[in-house]
């Protein structure tokens, strides 16, 4: 067959291109990058279809690889020609192999033909991809090729029968991988290791009568334990009971001393309060109830705590306010007797009279300055009495005796009216209803006018003084009194609560367990030891019982092991019996393969020679074939692969031997052949022979031959 021509729509970097292909040797020589390896894609694509639908590497995935640069859909046609008809095939792609179409015309008619499916690589070929790039399409950098089934099919001329040489190579690897599976030789074999399994097993299974030894010992401790935990237990619950009865015996002692200190305290509370009663109410009618006294004791401290709302006179602050009462009472006196001495001395009788009205404005000022909370009304009348008395003074000037009284008198004056209100601010903030009087209105007397009198008008501040020290004794006496009755009725309280919440009848007659000579912390301590001693026997039977699990679950995992171990023989059995099989299975199907391949070997191995000294120019071919196809060099009378030999010869050798299969591949119509730049690794004298080759072969066969440089045309 014969390519005609070739229209790219779009294919990677190529976009409306048109080619038309010749007889023999067609050779494309462009720079790289050019898109020479994309054309060669672009034919084996349309007979082959898009290749690594599963690959994520974009080199290895074809769709990926050479989706265009521009975008959309991407495709064209390939024309060729068979021995008996021309055909144009036009695909094209989409981003999704859903969206790929392929369609086959007859070129001649352009009609659509029916004589190929879209698999047309493998119906017109007779052989798979993989097997076109190992003969007939010679990639870039892919010189080196492999044998395959469909090739060995090929050769061998059994096109009808290609399935079958197909499946030997599978089959082949199958029974290799099968016998590999289960190989006694392969550490990773299933006969290996089921062999290590069976020995592991029986060093397992070893202790076995020494863990019987072991169980039974661990029967009869576990046993014992028991018994002695039954007994400790028993001993536990008779001193449990112990305990209980003399905590209750206590506890009922402890209560009813509770409730005897509670009854006592009452009855000190009573005699307490009885007293306080007789202490505050000696003298009052002895027909006053109890009742009585202490509602009328709880009204009088009422109004004494109004009166001392905001404080506690100190004996000190009595004893001040009485010596400055004493020193106001003296100088009243004083100035009482300068007055006279001014009012008798010659010539001042008028004097005196214009000094009178200031003194009593000065007097007057200093009261309302103390008494009252506005200080302007008091400093305007002390203000005009001290003008009044200037005044006074000045229009009656006096010799110098008496101007000397009249300024002692002054003195005396302010003096008094200092401690006046001194002692009236001291009064008034526990008695402040009381009009306090001033120095002149003070009686002089010492002794006690009664409550009445203090009624009835101005209060002697003598009496008032002995009245506060009276009441603040009468304030601390029945403050004592009314906590003596708090305390009392709070115990009344608690000894009624008390009998509520506890059966006190339970006291009379109470009498310690009999018998009993242990006190609670002797049975705590006999209780402690004796709970320690039950713990032991239940830690022993934890452990023993412990160790029989541990023991019973070892036993039945040494039957279980000992049943596996017998199961595990017989697959040992069968494995082996299936080895051998499968080791005889293989060598009989090799043995038959290489039959079948070596009628093939000798004509393959003289289309190579004869390609091989096409290529060299010697005569002298050091290589022989396998039954698979494949060529060992001879070399100083060992054998080598390939491999051994440079990238170049490597290269020459597989150009060579892909000849020789296509040539008996193909021995009626012969396919074209697609050459991407194969020699880049001959030497100049090898690149030359491999020109003349190309134009060698191009007589019988046609060849597109892609190459970037002048050096390789």
């Amino acid at each position: 067959m014969k390519l005609i021509s070739c229209h790219i729509a779009n294919f990677g970097r190529l976009h409306d291109l048109d080619l038309s292909f010749t007889d023999g040797l067609n050779t494309y020589l462009k720079e790289n990058g050019a898109g020479k390896s994309t054309l060669a894609a672009f034919i084996r694509v349309m007979f082959y279809g898009l290749s690594g639908e599963r690959k994520t590497e974009e080199s290895e995935n074809d769709r990926k690889r050479y989706m265009p640069w521009q975008g959309g859909v991407f495709g064209g046609q390939l024309t060729f020609t068979t021995r008996t008809k021309s055909y144009r095939i036009e695909r094209v792609f989409g981003e999704r192999k859903s969206q790929d179409r392929f369609t086959l015309y007859n070129a001649e008619t352009n009609l659509a033909s029916q004589d190929y499916t879209e698999n047309i690589g493998v119906e017109l070929f007779q052989m798979d991809e993989e097997s076109f790039r190992n003969t007939i399409f010679i990639g870039q950098q892919a010189v080196a090729s492999s044998v395959t089934s469909d090739i060995h099919a090929k050769i061998g001329n059994v096109e009808a029968d290609a399935d079958d040489m197909g499946q030997y190579a599978r089959v082949s690897a199958k029974l290799r991988d099968e016998i590999n599976a289960i190989s006694p030789n392969r550490r990773t074999g299933s006969i290996f290791r089921l062999r290590l399994e069976l020995e592991k097993i029986e060093g397992e299974l070893k202790p076995q009568k020494e863990l019987e030894a072991r169980m039974e010992h661990a029967g009869s401790t576990l046993c014992k334990a028991r018994e002695q935990s039954i007994k400790l237990s028993r001993d536990i619950e008779e001193i449990q009971r112990r305990f209980q009865a003399l905590s209750r015996y206590q506890d009922l002692a402890s209560e009813k001393a509770q409730y005897d200190r509670i009854r006592e305290d009452i009855e000190e509370l009573r005699a307490e309060l009885e007293s306080d009663l007789e202490r505050c109410f000696s003298g009052a009618d002895s027909e006053m109830s109890e009742e009585d006294k202490l509602r009328q004791a709880s009204i009088e401290l009422n109004r004494l705590t109004q009166t001392f709302e905001h404080g506690f006179p100190t004996e000190e602050d009595l004893q001040r306010t009485e010596k400055e009462l004493l020193r106001v009472r003296f100088l009243n006196e004083r100035e009482l007797k300068l007055l006279q001495e001014y009012k008798h001395s010659p010539g001042k009788k008028l004097s005196i009279y214009r000094l009178l009205p200031g003194v009593l404005l000065v007097m007057a000022g200093i009261v309302l300055l103390v008494l009252t909370s506005q200080p302007m009304p008091g400093a305007l009348v002390l203000g005009i009495g001290i003008v009044s008395m200037l005044f006074g003074a000045a229009s009656h000037p006096a010799s110098g005796v008496n101007e000397d009284i009249s300024e002692r008198e002054t003195r005396i004056s302010h003096e008094i009216a200092r401690l006046n209100g001194k002692v009236n601010r001291f009064l008034g903030g526990f008695y402040p209803d009381f009009d306090y009087p001033g120095a002149e209105q003070e009686e002089l007397e010492t002794g006690d006018t009664g409550e009445d009198e203090l009624e009835r008008r101005h209060p002697n501040r003598f009496v008032l003084l002995r009245k506060l020290g009276r009441d603040l004794i009468r304030y601390h006496r029945l403050s004592d009194l009314n906590v003596c009755e708090q305390k009392l009725y709070q115990k009344t309280r608690e000894r009624d609560s008390f009998e509520e919440s506890h059966d006190v009848s339970r006291y009379a007659g109470l009498k310690k367990p009999a018998g009993e000579t242990e006190s609670l912390a002797g049975l705590s301590r006999i209780l402690t030891a004796t709970t320690e001693q039950r713990n032991h026997a239940a830690d022993v039977i934890r452990a023993a019982g412990g160790e029989i699990t541990e023991l019973q679950q070892r036993l039945t995992e040494l039957s279980e092991k000992e049943r596996t171990y017998q199961a595990k023989k017989g697959e040992l059995s069968e494995l082996e019996k299936r080895y051998a099989l499968l080791v005889l299975t293989r060598d009989h199907l090799a043995a038959a393969k290489e039959k079948f391949s070596g009628a093939y070997m000798e004509p393959l191995m003289q289309a190579f020679r004869k390609y091989y000294q096409m290529m060299t120019g010697s005569e002298d071919v050091p290589y022989r074939m396998d039954a698979d196809y494949n060529l060992i060099l001879i070399s100083d009378g060992a054998s080598h692969t390939t491999s051994t030999l440079s990238d170049g010869c490597q290269d020459l050798v597989s150009i060579c031997r892909r000849m020789a299969w296509i040539e008996a591949m193909y021995p009626e119509e012969h396919p074209f052949i697609l050459l991407d730049d194969p020699f880049v690794n001959l030497d100049e004298d090898k690149l030359r022979r491999a020109i003349r080759f190309l134009n060698c072969i191009a007589e019988e066969y046609q060849i597109l031959y892609f190459t970037c440089h002048e050096s390789r045309r």
